[in-house]
């Protein structure tokens, strides 16, 4: 009988640990997933708005929990390969002294604003993100799952029109049908759901088109430097 009970206490426990609770909205990233993540991402830093403070959260890697706010999180996060076109010190500069907190103003789009940067820059620098996303099926508009927003690629599009009402509508969170990727998986598995994420990144496609647009998708190291001195400029005449 003891045995009996003991078992049926690790296996509540056990459901416990799985469950998604989906009032809070708490990412349950699998931990296979999570290491995945941290080796592929283990040079990048995200600078993520914390929308209870008001504040900053610097990150190790892009991936983790993800705590869904009313916009998807790369509304909020400033990537790694972004902050280097403009240098670090000149990103902390910008943050600490001159970025002002709009909760309906995507602190991405600010970011890409103040430095000025060219979209040609943008999308060469977005294909780098995608690339390093590749084999965890990267997307632009995630649909079915919360953690899926991980591995979401910027819209170049949709942030150069630089109009907030149509960049906070594409943006907008939606009411993820699951959590996570096995939960989303095994519903596909048993012919219960059918994904409704649409603009799936194809990376090679994409590729081949920035090629096709600016002849070459590497970013070339003056266009690096025009940038990083106009980030100097800016920052400078603030003070």
């Amino acid at each position: 009988m003891k045995k009996l009970i003991a078992l049926l206490v690790i296996l509540v426990l056990l459901v416990l640990t799985v469950a998604c609770d989906k009032e809070r909205r708490t990412d349950m990233t699998s931990t296979t997933e999570k290491i995945q993540v941290q080796e592929t991402l283990s040079t990048s830093t995200i600078y993520q708005i914390d929308n209870s403070k008001n504040d900053v959260i610097k990150t190790d890697n892009g991936g983790g929990y993800i705590e869904s706010g009313k916009y998807r999180q790369c509304y909020y996060d400033v990537p790694y390969d972004f902050i280097v076109l403009v240098g670090e010190e000149n990103f902390d500069r910008w943050y600490d002294d001159i970025y002002e907190f709009n909760p309906d103003k995507s602190q991405f789009v600010s970011f890409i604003q103040y430095f000025n940067i060219s979209k040609e820059v943008f999308e060469k620098t977005n294909l780098q993100m995608a690339k390093s996303f590749a084999e965890f099926n990267p997307t632009m508009r995630p649909m079915d799952y919360e953690n899926q927003q991980t591995y979401e690629i910027y819209n170049a599009d949709i942030i150069y029109t630089f109009d907030d009402d149509i960049i906070n509508e594409y943006y907008l969170t939606p009411d993820y049908p699951y959590c996570a990727d096995f939960e989303y998986e095994a519903a596909v598995k048993r012919g219960e759901y059918t994904s409704q994420t649409e603009e799936w990144v194809d990376v090679e496609q994409m590729e081949a088109e920035i090629i096709a647009k600016y002849g070459e998708a590497e970013i070339v190291t003056e266009a690096a430097e025009i940038t990083t001195e106009v980030a100097e400029q800016q920052t400078t005449s603030k003070e």
